[in-house]
């Protein structure tokens, strides 16, 4: 409902009225409005579904591990790790190179060493 209240403020109840003789008409006003559509219920997903949607993610997952490793200069190489050495609490973290594990050590590292699980 558009209302001028500068222009036509004379006209203002009158289209109020007729708005709501309106909306009484189209049911609107009792809550049995026909206007309404009814949405229907989605189904509830299948066992079938949820693995489908699993196995979808992991490909995603994959293809997102691929993707970071080429952009990253990173190789994929489990057993190479990087150390991380904290000179406060004198304690060495050890990260993979896809970032997933890390170790720790206590002792400072040696230059040049590589640490394998």
């Amino acid at each position: 409902l558009l209302c001028d209240a500068v222009n036509q403020e004379e006209l203002t109840e009158d289209r109020v009225v007729q708005w709501v003789a309106q909306l009484k008409e189209e049911g609107i006003l009792d809550g049995s409005s026909s206007a309404t559509p009814e949405v229907a219920a989605a189904p509830a997903p299948t066992a079938a579904d949820e693995i489908n949607v699993v196995k979808e993610l992991e490909e995603q997952s994959r293809i997102l591990d691929e993707n970071i490793m080429t952009h990253s200069g990173l190789k994929n190489d489990s057993d190479s790790f990087t150390p991380h050495h904290n000179p406060v609490t004198g304690r060495t973290m050890w990260t993979s190179a896809d970032g997933r594990t890390c170790y720790y050590t206590v002792d400072a590292p040696k230059v040049g060493t590589k640490f394998s699980p």
